[in-house]
């Protein structure tokens, strides 16, 4: 058990909570279990799964450590997109048509890939897809009204708009992992790291995800 507690004077970004190894072995997702189970992979290097609701600014966070650390970057939308490009579909056509089978195959490649390492992965579950494979779970948060007027910026509507867009994929996300695997995506317990983007610039977050992830992977 490792007990670490940073805060940088100026604001709180992250706090890195008790880390617990040795509990659960390999994917917490059951309906990947038996295909864990079937990979021998030797892992050649560390493994950083990143999650958080949306407009959370968890890819932001997964970019900059992935490029500090020199370990690729997956966001569960890549492998998505993969996937359409092999049925040789159009994305909104593999939206409509996409299947549970889909969805458990792309987890598959995203937890093969956690098993052999050198990965930054990100998406609403990454975390529990990679499991102990990984060997940091960092959680991606921030307060919903910070959320919409981010997104309110960026789209060029009013936040009232943005804050009902965001409740509503979310609600929509978490309904289909629950239906999926039976997990809750905003559950942080399984997370070593929670990161608060409310209340920095989005130059900030690059800087400091950046000296965590050259920390968390230091040798």
């Amino acid at each position: 058990m490792i007990l670490f507690n940073f805060f940088y004077s100026t604001s709180e970004i992250y706090l890195i909570k008790v880390k617990i190894t040795g509990i659960m072995k390999g994917t917490y997702i059951k309906k990947l279990q038996k295909f864990d189970k079937s990979l021998k992979i030797k892992k050649q290097g560390p493994t950083i799964a990143i999650g958080g609701l949306s407009g959370s600014g968890k890819t932001t966070v997964a970019q900059a450590m992935a490029k500090a650390a020199r370990l690729k970057l997956v966001n569960s939308g890549d492998l998505f997109r993969q996937l359409a490009k092999e049925k040789k579909l159009k994305l909104p056509e593999f939206s409509k048509a996409c299947t549970p089978e889909d969805d458990y195959e792309i987890d598959r490649r995203a937890l093969r890939l956690a098993k052999q390492g050198n990965v930054v992965l990100v998406g609403r579950v990454a975390a529990f897809v990679a499991g102990n494979h990984a060997d940091w779970r960092i959680f991606v948060d921030c307060p919903l009204k910070i959320k919409a007027e981010r997104v309110a910026k960026r789209e060029h509507e009013s936040t009232e708009k943005a804050k009902r867009e965001i409740l509503t994929r979310d609600k929509r996300d978490a309904k289909r992992y629950k239906r999926l695997y039976g997990v809750n995506d905003s559950d942080t317990r399984i997370y070593d790291i929670i990161i608060n983007t409310g209340q920095i610039s989005k130059e900030e977050l690059i800087e400091r995800s950046a000296r965590i992830a050259k920390f968390l992977v230091r040798k």
